[in-house]
């Protein structure tokens, strides 16, 4: 959000999904910190890996509260390292390039259960 002013076309929800972030040497289990049907952000403890050798195009596999993986085919858009409470941390933005309709309407039903409760 820049000047109070929201660039996103698609509400994005502060929902901690399970997912495992897929990389050529192996696997991170992880969660998002929010997400939307175009994209969504992590954070990863920093010995985790270096955020210079995240990938610029990687895979994930998402798993909803119904029990279902999503593999989705995602971008990194920006990455970062954080420190949050003294803790060094890296956090991912990533936008989307592959899903299914199917995992595209389970994903905006689980953003819009969100906002209405």
């Amino acid at each position: 959000m820049k000047n109070g002013i929201e660039r996103r076309r698609y509400p994005r929800a502060p929902l901690h999904l399970p997912f495992t972030y897929v990389t050529a040497q192996g696997h991170i289990e992880a969660k998002t910190r929010d997400i939307s049907v175009s994209g969504f952000s992590t954070i990863l403890p920093f010995e985790t890996f270096e955020v210079s050798k995240i990938e610029d195009e990687f895979q994930i596999v998402l798993n909803t509260s119904e029990d279902y993986e999503m593999f989705l085919d995602c971008k990194k858009i920006w990455s970062d390292n954080i420190t949050l409470h003294n803790v060094a941390l890296i956090g991912i933005g990533a936008t989307f390039t592959k899903i299914s309709k199917k995992d595209r309407n389970i994903i905006a039903s689980l953003v819009e259960k969100f906002y209405l409760v």
